[in-house]
């Protein structure tokens, strides 16, 4: 046990039996026993209330009660909100830190900070817990980031270190321990077995303070992330010269310069709507960002390319050198072609469709790359607020879709990421169940497999993410990767090989760059999704997830623990992923079924406004088994019964859920396929071709106000898997 891990409340309770010491605290510089006498816990101070006690903190106090939360004068200051009841986390930084930070800008007293710049500062540092609990130490992330954003409505991340030796600390007040014999400009030597940074380089001093609206935690550094867009950090960036000219020579930093939709947050919204389940938010923000995947100079130079000669501004000097290494680049060519290799800016020029690959819409922070909540075997973990990433025995996935100019006609693709699952021979080999950008694979996959991956597949080795190098941008992350990212004929075709199955929260990319995914139920006016690009008056489009409770019993059968809900007489159109290759595929939908649900008829084709309806109306009433849906419990019978069984349902239109994923207990052992409320409906089978949209379309069939369309996930299906010589995976 280490005093950064104690609340006050614990302290507390160690100190009615006399245990506490100097020893224990990790203080080396006093030898002897403190009296318990000398402590001065309050258990009913608020956030303000420690801020105010420790002269350490008067700095960030002073900035507290300047910045305000809004732009009128009336406005409340942040320290009369972290003085009133809620649930805040703070990272508050001290005295020594805030001048530090003002050295950086050439500033000497606070007073000279602007009000963005103090607003930065502060605004970073708050996290608005909302009705959950504040994060105390413990709930930290180990890699990765928070569920929930700060006021600067970004995601912090966290790192724990565990390998760090005694450090002298500037702590001369602690409104735990006063020691009496401490004067003014002394510091005490302190020992943790674990530090914290945030956003990697602000080291948490000292964590754990509790309060009665929250935790407070004291910084050794000031957290303030960077203002500048994604192509800026990458141009910046000591290693990534390249792809940062490339991005400027391409005209594509064009499409990324951007953090927020200023014509949305001009609209007369409603701050809350009510629809059936309850009460919703309505996002007063839209926040536009994107996820970056680059390749660092040397990567480049492996290729052949000459190294880059900078000036003292960190500008290329023979980008003509380095632009012809580009150009003989076979792998590239072999991808992309040849054309228009004088136009950069051209969509045929292959460097201009190479770099273009490397960005997809969303912003996914470090350990949100890919979801974890439901998949075969995995554990959430006891924290409520944090799922646990250390034990990933399983593959996880997702399929995203590449940037493109909004408003213009130009090709989306598919790109695929992956975290590598810990189980079987191959899993066990990678540290960290690193992430990977189109890596194809088989599986142990058969009805009792365990769904470890047995070989890769030639050429689907994909190329890794180096998460923990992650680069934050005002509108999105870079991550450096371990290879040349290409999508050409051998991607293409593996990934035209498997069964993409996506969630509808990943389609609606919005969700991330705002922090909404698994952290908020919204509900969203017409025009916030841009994959949702029709909408009538009368839809009520909502965002629900299970939130996960270790005493649970069930909780939902989601993929990936969301979904999207639609209430009313609605009638909206979705665009659907890319696919790679022209074929024949199926589309899927997974749909739980209840009796709370509807009637609905679906449309599928290319033309959003003239859309041909697939078959009768689809009633998501109706329960299994039954008549129109054969469902039999398998659990226990041999595969060739299963496969039968199988062959029935989907001569109906329906299929069972999948093994993969099941639901939200934490637990990872209830999986979809043994759960009858939980279907695949097949919607149509049609020939599609890569670089144009999709759009599937639901509209109510019921004259009910009250009836739901739940949506949780769509699979497209190539007919080398839903019709070839063997029977379909169960996963």
């Amino acid at each position: 046990m280490n005093l950064s891990k104690l609340s006050v409340k614990n302290v507390a309770k160690v100190l009615a039996f006399g245990l506490l010491s100097t020893s224990f605290l990790g203080i080396t510089s006093c030898e002897e026993e403190i009296d318990s006498s000398n402590f001065a816990i309050k258990s009913k101070q608020t956030l303000a209330d420690i801020i105010d006690e420790n002269p350490e903190l008067s700095l960030s106090r002073d900035l507290f009660k300047r910045v305000r939360l809004g732009s009128k004068a009336n406005s409340s200051s942040v320290y009369s909100v972290i003085s009133a009841r809620g649930n805040y986390t703070v990272f508050v930084p001290d005295n020594v830190a805030i001048e530090a930070y003002l050295k950086t800008l050439g500033l000497t007293n606070i007073n000279e900070l602007t009000d963005e710049q103090a607003e930065l500062v502060v605004y970073s540092c708050v996290i608005d817990n909302g009705e959950q609990e504040a994060y105390e130490s413990t709930e930290f992330p180990t890699s990765g980031s928070f569920n929930l954003s700060n006021l600067y409505d970004r995601l912090l991340t966290c790192t724990e270190d565990t390998d760090v030796k005694d450090t002298i600390q500037r702590v001369k007040y602690d409104p735990l321990t006063q020691l009496p014999e401490m004067k003014e400009g002394d510091t005490v030597k302190i020992s943790y077995p674990i530090y914290h940074n945030i956003e990697k380089k602000c080291r948490v001093l000292r964590s754990d303070f509790e309060a009665s609206n929250g935790w407070l935690h004291i910084m050794a550094d000031v957290i303030a992330p960077t203002s500048d867009y994604m192509a800026e950090v990458v141009q910046k960036a000591p290693n990534m010269k390249i792809m940062g000219r490339l991005l400027q020579e391409t005209g594509i930093w064009e499409w990324m310069n951007q953090e927020r939709d200023i014509t949305y947050e001009e609209r007369e919204l409603p701050e809350k709507l009510v629809a059936q389940p309850g009460t919703f938010d309505v996002p007063t923000k839209r926040y536009i960002a994107y996820t970056g995947f680059v390749e660092t100079d040397s990567i480049f130079e492996a290729y052949g390319v000459p190294a880059v000669q900078l000036d003292e501004d960190g500008n290329i000097t023979n980008w003509e050198e380095v632009l012809q290494g580009l150009k003989g680049i076979s792998k590239i060519t072999t991808a992309y072609g040849n054309q228009d290799w004088d136009n950069l800016k051209s969509p045929n020029n292959p460097l201009y469709k190479f770099v273009k690959y490397h960005f997809i819409d969303g912003k996914y922070a470090p350990g949100k790359l890919v979801v974890h909540y439901t998949e075969y075997q995995y554990q959430y973990g006891a924290d409520q607020k944090n799922p646990q990433t250390k034990t990933l025995p399983t593959d996880a996935w997702d399929y995203y879709t590449t940037i493109h100019p909004k408003n213009q006609v130009e090709v989306r693709e598919p790109i695929k990421l992956l975290q590598v699952g810990s189980r079987g021979p191959i899993g066990s080999q990678f540290e960290g169940n690193p992430v990977f950008i189109n890596r194809f694979v088989n599986y142990d996959n058969g009805l009792k497999g365990s769904y470890e991956e047995t070989s890769v597949k030639p050429g689907g080795e994909g190329v890794m993410i180096y998460e923990n190098q992650s680069v934050s941008a005002a509108n999105g992350y870079i991550y450096p990767i371990s290879d040349l990212l290409v999508f050409g004929n051998t991607e293409r075709n593996l990934m035209a090989l498997e069964r993409m199955r996506v969630d509808y929260a990943t389609i609606i990319h919005e969700l991330s760059s705002n922090n909404l995914r698994l952290g908020k139920y919204s509900m969203f006016p017409a025009g916030y999704f841009e994959n949702l690009p029709l909408q009538n008056s009368s839809s009520q489009v909502l965002y629900l997830f299970c939130a996960y409770s270790p005493i649970s019993t069930t909780g939902w059968c989601n993929y990936q623990g969301d979904e999207m809900m639609i209430l009313g007489l609605y009638d909206v159109t979705f665009r659907i992923p890319p696919v790679p290759v022209a074929k024949e595929y199926e589309i899927r939908l997974g749909v739980s079924h209840n009796t709370l649900r509807g009637m609905c008829q679906l449309y599928f084709g290319e033309d959003m406004n003239r859309l041909k309806p697939t078959g009768l109306p689809y009633d998501l009433r109706q329960s299994a088994p039954s008549v129109n849906i054969p469902w039999v419990d398998d659990s226990d019978l041999d595969e060739t019964t299963c496969i039968e069984n199988d062959k029935n349902m989907r001569n109906q239109g329906y299929m069972k859920g999948p093994q993969h994923f099941g639901w939200t207990d934490g637990k990872g052992e209830n999986m979809s396929r043994d759960y009858s409320g939980h279907l695949r409906r097949i919607v149509a089978t049609k020939r599609m071709e890569p670089g144009k949209s999709y759009y599937l379309r639901y509209k109510s069939a019921l004259k009910k106000l009250d009836s739901q369309l739940q949506i949780d996930y769509i699979e497209i299906v190539p007919k080398e898997v839903f019709g070839g010589n063997e029977a379909e995976d169960v996963w």
